[in-house]
């Protein structure tokens, strides 16, 4: 999807490239895939699952995603590969090439932060970082509708993207979040419900990353922040990235055995695996 963004960016700019708050144009990547989200996913599973794989596999796409993810001008993408960086520094997971690469990035900030912040802030408005690019505006709106028309069960499917997010600002869409999405369209018990999702999928990840996690573990680590982070101010959970991003993270916490995910977690596997195990075999 990052390579259809890119040819797209030749071929069709219109498909890709939308205006920015200071008129300038952005690579945003709207109509194929959203170009920050699919490079900073990108990123994690080269830095993890395929860091091995030969140097110029590895420098196309590390070229490939890092350029989409800079052009982007996608804060959020930013904000989750330095969180994933950072906790790959913290915990050194046995992965050569992701270990350097973070050290490397985050001795590198401190010297590089003042000239991109004045880049970025070239062709995105500051002030926009107070408000989330209007999502306040928009989140405080819905949020009231449903309290005050539905807050138990919600206004309906889509009704944060056809009905009452219009209302504030026709261009945004949707919710741009979707914890309020789904509050505005399934309300209170739905919300709940969804919290719960996602509080035991922490407690997954979290006792996961304490282990020392491999390839695949700590790839299931970035995509769950990277996954938090999109669903919280922009994601949906629908066909698209984000979604896409956060049913797989499911399914591997709920189908994969530890064992396959951290070498020091061989004793543990999971739920449903160990449920299975302990059956007794039928005569």
């Amino acid at each position: 999807m990052a390579i259809a963004d890119v040819v797209a960016a030749f071929l069709m700019p219109d498909l890709v490239f939308v205006p920015t708050e200071l008129r300038t144009l952005r690579f945003r990547g709207d109509l194929i895939a959203q170009t920050g989200t699919v490079s900073v996913i990108g990123l994690i599973l080269l830095l993890t699952i395929k860091s091995d794989l030969p140097r110029k596999k590895f420098f196309f796409w590390a070229v490939t995603f890092g350029g989409v993810l800079v052009f982007s001008l996608a804060r959020t993408s930013y904000l989750i590969l330095l969180a994933f960086l950072i906790l790959a520094v913290l915990k050194r997971p046995p992965i050569p090439v992701l270990r350097k690469v973070a050290t490397l990035a985050l001795l590198t900030v401190p010297f590089a932060a003042d000239s991109l912040i004045t880049a970025l802030n070239a062709q995105r408005k500051v002030e926009d970082i107070l408000t989330i690019s209007g999502r306040l505006e928009l989140w405080t709106h819905l949020i009231e509708t449903t309290l005050a028309k539905g807050p138990w069960f919600g206004l309906g499917y889509a009704a944060a993207s056809r009905i009452y997010g219009p209302e504030i600002n026709p261009e945004l869409g949707t919710a741009h979040s979707a914890f309020v999405e789904i509050y505005a369209g399934g309300g209170l018990v739905s919300l709940v419900a969804f919290l719960l999702i996602w509080a035991v999928l922490g407690w997954a990840i979290l006792k996961l990353y304490l282990s020392r996690p491999g390839k695949t573990g700590f790839a299931i680590v970035g995509l769950f922040c990277a996954s938090l982070f999109l669903n919280a101010v922009g994601g949906e959970l629908q066909a698209e990235p984000t979604g896409v991003c956060f049913w797989c993270v499911v399914a591997a916490v709920v189908y994969l055995p530890f064992e396959n995910l951290s070498p020091i977690a061989a004793t543990l596997r999971s739920p449903l695996l160990t449920t299975a195990a302990q059956r007794p075999q039928e005569s």
